[in-house]
């Protein structure tokens, strides 16, 4: 049975996810996506995802022993615990209990979190996310997937082309699937034929590997290029009431 697939930015994404009522998977290649995989991969067993830094620091005295993880523009936010890198290896630190939060990522995982099914997938962990989604549209008989590229948090139409490239992985190896849309075309084309030295130089290339190259976390673009070194997918298990009256979203690993 062909899959039809669609891709959209950002809260747009979030929107055509409810509204097409499918399995939706989130895209922030880099590098929020890299990110979670690899703390699920290494350890950690829950990851409360925020929308504001205020957010996180609050959660912090709800949940003791919780680490604060993320971003704002590249650097780890200060007071965090982590910042936004990929872990490579088990770290030093207990990671069971995170809460995180980031420029784009963020907003994706709590605006989509209604979804039947929400999953979190990039390059590193292409080839699990791609079965999983397949396999929950089988159980509950859809024959659509809403790809949500996270795109830029200040530009919602802008492209971000390692996301594209990232969807369009996942996508090749979910066999027979239909573009719904231009950006799942995109998402096609881009990856057609595309090699692993290729991908690395494309995610170091755009506009968000370079800012991040310069910044000093080149080696985080090109862990977050590689394909399939992961086969754990986090998913969206629920949301939970935050003090100020805002939603998080509830993930563990699969």
């Amino acid at each position: 049975m062909a899959v039809i697939a669609y891709v959209e930015n950002g809260l747009a994404g979030c929107r055509l996810a409810v509204e097409r009522d499918t399995v939706t998977i989130v895209v922030d290649a880099l590098r929020a996506s890299a990110n979670i995989v690899s703390m699920f991969h290494y350890g950690t067993r829950e990851v409360l995802v925020v929308e504001q830094v205020e957010q996180a620091f609050a959660e912090r005295q709800r949940r003791p022993g919780a680490l604060l993880v993320g971003e704002r523009g590249g650097p780890m936010v200060p007071g965090f615990d982590l910042g936004n890198s990929p872990l490579q290896e088990p770290p030093s630190m207990d990671i069971s209990s995170v809460v995180f939060s980031s420029s784009n990522c963020s907003r994706c995982c709590v605006g989509a979190a209604s979804c039947p099914v929400t999953l979190l997938g990039s390059t590193v962990n292409a080839s699990a996310v791609a079965a999983l989604a397949l396999a929950e549209a089988r159980r509950l008989g859809k024959e659509e997937l809403v790809f949500i590229t996270a795109g830029a948090a200040v530009d919602e139409v802008r492209l971000t082309i390692e996301d594209h490239l990232a969807v369009g992985a996942i996508v090749a190896r979910c066999g027979d699937v239909v573009p719904g849309n231009d950006r799942a075309r995109v998402c096609r084309a881009l990856t057609r034929d595309i090699g692993r030295e290729t991908l690395t130089e494309c995610f170091r290339d755009c506009d968000n590997g370079s800012r991040l190259t310069r910044i000093g976390l080149g080696e985080d673009v090109r862990f977050a290029a590689c394909l399939d070194v992961f086969e754990v997918v986090p998913r969206v298990v629920g949301t939970v009431d935050l003090p100020d009256g805002g939603l998080g979203a509830l993930l563990r690993g699969g």
